[in-house]
C-alpha cells in the first residue's frame, strides 16, 4: 500500500509572529490583518510574550468603508527603542494571505501526534486525480507529458461554450488515461498497490454553469479498483484559476 503527503488541509487562518510597527504615540500597534479572535492573541516585545492586562485590543470597520481594522494599544507608553513587536493571531477567513478566503490551503501539515497529515487509499487516488489535472503541461522538466492544457484557458474569450466544454472533457480524458497507464506499469514492475489507491472506472465528466457567469465547475466522477465511488470537483474562472476543492 503506499502513501502520499496530504497537500491540501483547511486552512488555520493563523498568522505567526507578523512585525508590527509601534506608532508615534508609543502605545499604538495596528495589525495587518484584522483579528478573527482576542483568544487567539499573542504578543511579544523585544522576543518576550506580554500579559493580556498590559494591552487592549479594538476592532472597527473604517468609516464609508467595507475595510475592518484591528488596533492593539498598550495601557502604557512602551519604553524600550524601536521595539521589535510580533503579533501572533487568526485573522478572519476573507482576509487570509495563506489560503485567500478559500478556506483550503496546498501544504503539508502536522497533526496532532507530530505526524505530518498523509493519504492512501481512495483520498490517495483523489489527490493523483487533482495533481495531474491541475499541473500545466510541460512544467515538470523530468516527465514532459505530465498534466494538461486546462490552465491555457484562463483568461481565454468564450466565443463557443460547447467547444469549450468538449476541449475540456479532452483534457480530462487525456489525463486519466495517462494516470491509468502510469499506474499499470507500475503494478507490471511488481509494485504492491491496495485496490483503492487504483483507478477503476471512469463514470462521467460534468461541466456545469454557476451563478457566477464567469465561473465554470468541473465534476469527475469516477471509481476506484475497490469499487468506491470517487467524486472530484475543479472550477475555473475565465479570469483565474481559482482554489481547488475536493470532495470525498
Amino acid at each position: 500500500m503506499s502513501y502520499d503527503i496530504k497537500l491540501q488541509n483547511y486552512c488555520d487562518h493563523k498568522i505567526l509572529w507578523a512585525r508590527a510597527q509601534l506608532e508615534s504615540d508609543s502605545k499604538t500597534v495596528y495589525f495587518q490583518y484584522p483579528l478573527a479572535a482576542v483568544s487567539s492573541l499573542k504578543v511579544r516585545v523585544n522576543g518576550v510574550i506580554v500579559p493580556y492586562s498590559t494591552y487592549s485590543v479594538k476592532t472597527s470597520r473604517e468609516p464609508l468603508s467595507l475595510v475592518v481594522v484591528s488596533r492593539l494599544e498598550f495601557i502604557t507608553k512602551v519604553k524600550h527603542y524601536n521595539p521589535i513587536i510580533e503579533l501572533f493571531y487568526t485573522t478572519l477567513s476573507n482576509t487570509c494571505p495563506k489560503c485567500l478566503s478559500v478556506n483550503t490551503v496546498d501544504d503539508w501539515v502536522i497533526d496532532g501526534d507530530g505526524d505530518i497529515k498523509v493519504v492512501n487509499k481512495e483520498n490517495l487516488l483523489l489527490q493523483q486525480v487533482e495533481k495531474i489535472l491541475v499541473t500545466k503541461l510541460s512544467s515538470n522538466a523530468f516527465h514532459g507529458w505530465y498534466g494538461t492544457e486546462l490552465q491555457s484557458l484562463v483568461g481565454t474569450k468564450i466565443f463557443d461554450k460547447d467547444l469549450l466544454f468538449s476541449k475540456i472533457r479532452e483534457q480530462v480524458n487525456s489525463a486519466i488515461e495517462k494516470l491509468r497507464n502510469v499506474q499499470r506499469q507500475m503494478v507490471a514492475s511488481g509494485r504492491i498497490f491496495s485496490p483503492g489507491e487504483l483507478f477503476g472506472k471512469l463514470l462521467k465528466i460534468e461541466i456545469l454553469n454557476t451563478e457566477d457567469p464567469s465561473l465554470i465547475q468541473i465534476v469527475v466522477t469516477f471509481t476506484s479498483q475497490s469499487n468506491v465511488n470517487v467524486e472530484y470537483t475543479q472550477y475555473i474562472s475565465m479570469d483565474e484559476t481559482t482554489r481547488l476543492r475536493l470532495v470525498n
